[in-house]
């Protein structure tokens, strides 16, 4: 997929007239879009590419790349918040692209996908405050959200507090993922044998975000979740036996929350289209495939990646898909 900005400060028309398209698609059909602006991860430039345009080196390529360390990778990422020129090219992009999305009701903005203090907690916090605040001065009637994954499975390393990354006045609601696999809590090689373990902290982690949101009294989604096919399997017809007893566990923990604490629910993760149909499009221009009724996950370059659901009503208040 082409990226929004291929380089620092350019913006490709093509790329921008999509999302544009895609937003425009999705407030249509009634469907909200939570668009991410940037990433701490590698798979989409994100912060270690602004940092790299901003002449702080080559771009720590982590693992499988040659040479490539994780920690090394997320130690750079981390130096995003206090570095003044790479914070200007991204808030150039939010400039560029917030203003032209500020009236339709479909979008929500999310300011990174898993945003991490790192060693760097102090501006990290600043830089959720400050950037949240860019967006709300250009789209006063849109959400926003941090993209924040929580508290991670090493939250001390991660430098994770979900309360006090989410206690910016311009956050609308707590985002959090919840990794078992990622985070060690279940083994590639045992699934079967570790999942009771990997199940119960798996709840626990729920629970304890639930509790960290009421301190804050603002809504709480679980944006991401997931879990291995049978025997670690990649293929798309092996089984999703334990798979299966898993997401049932979860999604009967979160809609059991729903009345006794701030939790939003789930976001739907992405889906395989099980057809292509034809749709009617809103401008009048030529009608193009489109895939499935599940929402899904779209990435756009190093700028932006949408998740999609039943757009609230307004911002103001909990909105309704919060109820």
């Amino acid at each position: 997929m082409p990226s929004l900005q291929p380089e620092a400060g350019k913006y490709d028309p093509a790329s921008v007239a999509g999302l544009l398209r895609l937003c425009a698609e999705l407030k249509t059909r009634g469907v909200y879009a939570i668009v991410m602006m940037n990433n701490f991860w590698q798979w989409s430039g994100g912060f270690c590419q602004y940092l790299t345009w901003a002449g702080k080196g080559p771009y720590p390529y982590p693992p499988p790349s040659p040479g490539g360390s994780w920690d090394t990778f997320q130690k750079s990422a981390g130096q995003f918040y206090s570095d003044g020129k790479a914070k200007e090219m991204f808030n150039n992009l939010l400039k560029a692209i917030v203003p032209q999305l500020s009236s339709n009701p479909s979008v929500i903005w999310e300011l990174a996908n898993e945003p991490r203090g790192m060693n760097n907690i102090k501006s990290f916090v600043s830089w959720i405050d400050e950037t949240a605040g860019l967006i709300r001065s250009m789209a006063p009637g849109q959400l926003v959200t941090t993209g924040s994954e929580g508290q991670t499975g090493s939250p001390t390393y991660a430098g994770a507090d979900t309360v006090r990354d989410h206690q910016s006045p311009h956050i609308d609601f707590i985002t959090f993922h919840l990794w078992v696999e990622n985070w060690n809590w279940l083994s590639e090689s045992n699934i079967e044998g570790s999942y009771p373990r990997a199940l119960e902290r798996a709840k626990a982690y729920i629970n304890d975000h639930a509790a960290r949101a009421a301190k804050l009294e603002k809504p709480l989604l679980l944006e991401e979740f997931g879990f291995p096919r049978d025997q670690h399997s990649f293929a798309a017809d092996s089984p999703t036996t334990i798979r299966d007893k898993y997401f049932d566990e979860i999604y009967a923990l979160v809609s059991s929350l729903k009345a006794t604490s701030p939790m939003a629910g789930i976001m739907r993760g992405p889906g395989r289209a099980t057809r292509a149909r034809r749709v009617r499009p809103s401008s009048g221009s030529p009608a193009t495939p489109s895939s499935a009724t599940r929402p899904t996950k779209s990435r756009v370059g190093t700028a932006s990646t949408t998740r999609t659901r039943r757009r609230p009503s307004s911002r103001a208040g909990a909105p309704s898909w919060f109820a």
